[in-house]
């Protein structure tokens, strides 16, 4: 899904990340979504022996967190830049108030919520065929 509202995308708020720079860590407070525009970043947990599971990479145009921020209040994951990125930062309570003026805004949202249903559905799916790997 594009950006292509004015009104959605004037929310964002630009940070660049360094290579290996956290965006943010597993239980940091998950009050905004992120859209990244150049770089990648790579999403991943942590289980209690320090072994990581990578979760997925993200690149250009990729959205992290916009199920989380409306449904839970920290985030479950880490998320760290893979090489020097740009990310558009939106604020949870900034989309609220945007919803609650823009009905256009709030179909965008459940557009953006129902496409990564689908994708997760897709990756479960895909899971189901093949072994988890630690690293």
């Amino acid at each position: 899904m594009k950006w292509q509202s004015r009104e959605i995308l004037d929310l964002g708020k630009d940070r660049h990340l360094d290579k290996e720079e956290f965006l943010f860590n597993a239980m940091d407070p998950a009050d905004a979504l992120y859209l990244v525009k150049s770089g990648s970043l790579r999403v991943y947990n942590m289980d209690e022996q320090g072994r990581e599971m990578e979760i997925v990479r993200l690149g250009p145009g990729d959205f992290l967190g916009e199920a989380i921020v409306f449904a839970a209040s920290s985030f479950p994951f880490f998320a760290q830049a893979s090489e020097r990125s740009h990310i558009l930062i939106f604020e949870k309570r900034d989309i609220f108030d945007l919803i609650d003026q823009s009905p256009s805004a709030a179909r965008y949202f459940i557009e953006l919520m129902a496409q990564k249903c689908i994708v997760l559905n897709k990756r479960m799916e895909a899971l189901g065929l093949m072994t988890v790997s630690y690293t």
